[in-house]
């Protein structure tokens, strides 16, 4: 009787002990596989002008300038996980030089699931006017924009790991200056894996 009562005890506890490993194997197949973290994917969308003001002053042979761009960005979670994002920022950018900053403010997005974020840019018409080269950009009626976008965030697999991720991206446009429009828009992803 003790020997039937061993014998039905170890044939419980392996059992047991399979259905764990099977249990952590299948977990650990779909955390590598199904649920992998995937990248984020961030993405300038338009960049138009919202206001422009612009004149040329002869006798000091000065420009004097206010320009304010809506920016369209939009932020992709492809992963079968929620995203929190923060520490977003949209630039735009003249020859290099840093002219206007928004944050873009924090938030969350569900699986699979994409939000666009609106911003207005004020260009920083004191950097822009320091620029040496924008007597002849104003000449030619273009001015050279860069729009550049990050974003940082953390997917939360399975409530137990959080994986962080980023996401760049950048478009390169020109500013017409005598219409207000946007041309020869161009941009360019930066996928980082999670």
């Amino acid at each position: 009787m003790k020997e039937e009562c061993g014998k039905k005890w170890k044939v419980c506890v392996a059992a047991t002990i399979g259905i764990v490993i099977l249990i952590i194997l299948t977990v650990v197949i779909l955390a590598f596989t199904v649920f992998k973290p995937k990248q984020v994917v961030s993405t300038v969308d338009s960049v138009e002008v919202h206001d422009m003001d612009m004149g040329f002053s002869v006798l000091t042979m000065s420009v004097n300038m206010n320009v304010t761009l809506d920016v369209s960005v939009s932020v992709k979670n492809p992963n079968v996980y929620g995203l929190k994002y923060y520490d977003g920022s949209a630039q735009i950018n003249y020859r290099g030089q840093l002219i206007g900053e928004a944050p873009i403010p924090n938030g969350e997005i569900s699986g699979g699931q994409t939000k666009v974020v609106n911003m207005t840019l004020t260009l920083m018409a004191d950097r822009v006017l320091t620029n040496t080269r924008i007597l002849s950009d104003v000449s030619l009626n273009t001015m050279p924009l860069n729009a550049f976008m990050r974003v940082s965030g953390e997917v939360n697999v399975l409530g137990l790991i959080k994986i962080h991720a980023k996401s760049i991206s950048s478009c390169n446009f020109n500013l017409h200056i005598s219409d207000k429009k946007i041309v020869n828009y161009v941009c360019k992803k930066y996928k980082r894996e999670a």
